[in-house]
């Protein structure tokens, strides 16, 4: 089922802000170069924006989503990441893996967490969930604290998830199995690392620790 997510629009400040790499986008849109790609421009699977001057929010907004199913996980500690420019929910982690665009960056994320409940270690395991790969049993450290045990910031934490699902996706994706039920694939002509947004975090298993993320993905069109 096709799900939308909140959309607001770019606002005038992501409108002026520049972009990594001086890509000329020039052959996307005949406006200038802080203009929304023009609708004519199918957004589909086979086109990356991200490797442009084009924000990911921008031709993730108003687009198709669906969210990676999970279990319920009740009333365990979470923690939320949303953009900054609040564009629509979560952040794209292709913007997360440059340190943009996630709103309260600098705030330490035990900061997020309850009072009686820190984690034993200088990290958390964080499980990494995709219908179609879970039998992969991916699981990767996530560290909350640094080396001099200070906590680290919401936006260390949200890149190094970023990070995760980069090479998740690059290392894995051809190791698909479409028995599983709900499966999506993953790489290039499917559901690519530049359509993923991350919405938030949860523990999912008290006893060992381990963390789950919450992450949506602009839905494959074929062309």
């Amino acid at each position: 089922m096709q799900q939308y997510l909140p959309s607001v629009g770019p606002t005038p400040e992501s409108l002026s802000r520049s972009r990594r790499n001086a890509v000329d986008i020039s052959a996307l849109t005949s406006n200038t170069r802080t203009s929304p790609i023009p609708s004519r421009f199918g957004r589909r699977n086979a086109i990356d924006y991200t490797s442009s001057l084009v924000k990911s929010d921008w031709w993730h907004a108003g687009q198709p989503h669906a969210f990676v199913p999970r279990h319920n996980y009740g009333a365990n500690p979470a923690v939320p990441f949303s953009s900054a420019e609040h564009v629509q929910a979560g952040v794209a982690m292709s913007e997360l893996e440059n340190h943009q665009d996630l709103n309260h960056s600098s705030a330490l994320i035990t900061s997020f967490l309850p009072r009686d409940w820190m984690p034993k270690r200088p990290f958390v395991r964080l499980v990494i969930n995709w219908p179609g790969y879970n039998h992969l049993q991916i699981v990767k450290k996530l560290f909350l604290f640094s080396h001099n045990g200070n906590p680290r910031t919401l936006m260390e934490v949200a890149h190094d998830i970023a990070d995760f699902y980069r090479s998740f996706i690059h290392e894995f994706h051809t190791a698909f199995n479409s028995a599983e039920h709900g499966a999506v694939r993953l790489g290039p002509n499917y559901v690519t690392f530049g359509h993923l947004r991350l919405l938030g975090m949860q523990l999912c298993n008290p006893s060992s620790g381990d963390w789950i993320a919450d992450v949506s993905y602009v839905q494959f069109r074929a062309a």
